[in-house]
C-alpha cells in the first residue's frame, strides 16, 4: 500500500498515460491527482469522445450530465482579415472575392468550436456548488481542458429544480449567501416556478 505522495512505478506509468509526468505538472489542478489517473484509460487514448467526457463527468460529479456538440458562437474576425473593397492603398481590396472570401462585419459565426456541458436537475445547494466560483467549478474547468484540450470552447448550463429556483432578492447582510447574483441566480418570480429552469449557463472563462 502507498501514500498519495509515495510513488511507484503503476503510478508513474499512469501520470505518463494521463500527461502528468513531470513532477511540475503534480498536484497543480483543482481536483486530487488520484482523480485523474483513476480515469486513466479514458485519458491515454488520442482519440476522445464526448461519450467519454461525459462519463468522465458523471462518475465526478453525483449529477447528471450530458453533452451538445457543435453549439454556435461569435468569433471575432482580424481587422487583416475583413473584406475590404479597392482602394488606393490595396487597388486589388482584402478578401473581397464574391462565393469564395468575402464577408460582412468583423464576427463570424461558427458552430465547429464550441461544445456544451449540461448538468442537472440541480437542487439549490447543487446550483451553489456549480456556480462560477462554487466548490465544483474549477474541477469542471480542469477536468474538461484536460480531456479535451485547448483549443475548443465550452460553456456550463445548469438545469435547476422547478422548486430550487431563487426569486430575486436583496442582500440582507454583507455574507448574504441567497442574495441574486447578478446575470448568474435571482429570476424574476411572482410564484414558484412551475418548471425547471434551463436558462442558467456560464461560459467556461467566467467558472472558477
Amino acid at each position: 500500500q502507498r501514500t498519495p505522495k509515495t510513488p511507484d512505478p503503476f503510478t508513474i506509468a499512469l501520470r505518463a498515460l494521463v500527461g502528468l509526468s513531470p513532477p511540475a505538472l503534480h498536484d497543480r489542478l483543482a481536483l486530487a491527482d488520484e482523480v485523474v489517473l483513476h480515469h486513466a484509460g479514458l485519458f491515454a487514448s488520442e482519440a476522445r469522445p464526448m461519450s467519454g467526457l461525459e462519463a468522465l463527468l458523471v462518475n465526478e460529479l453525483a449529477h447528471p450530465v450530458s453533452i451538445v456538440s457543435f453549439v454556435g458562437g461569435w468569433l471575432s474576425v482580424a481587422p487583416s482579415e475583413q473584406t475590404r473593397l479597392p482602394s488606393a492603398g490595396a487597388p486589388q481590396g482584402l478578401h473581397c472575392r464574391l462565393d469564395s472570401s468575402a464577408m460582412l462585419g468583423s464576427r463570424a459565426w461558427a458552430a465547429q468550436d464550441c461544445f456544451r456541458v449540461v448538468i442537472g436537475p440541480v437542487d439549490r445547494d447543487g446550483l451553489q456548488d456549480l456556480l462560477p466560483g462554487g466548490p465544483e467549478s474549477n474541477r469542471i474547468v480542469d477536468l474538461v481542458r484536460l480531456y479535451c484540450g485547448l483549443e475548443f470552447d465550452f460553456d456550463i448550463n445548469v438545469i435547476i429544480k422547478a422548486d430550487a429556483v431563487p426569486a430575486a432578492r436583496l442582500a440582507g447582510a454583507a455574507h448574504d449567501a441567497g442574495a441574486a447574483r447578478l446575470g448568474q441566480t435571482g429570476w424574476i418570480l411572482s410564484a414558484p416556478s412551475p418548471v425547471d429552469r434551463s436558462d442558467a449557463i456560464f461560459p467556461a472563462g467566467r467558472l472558477g
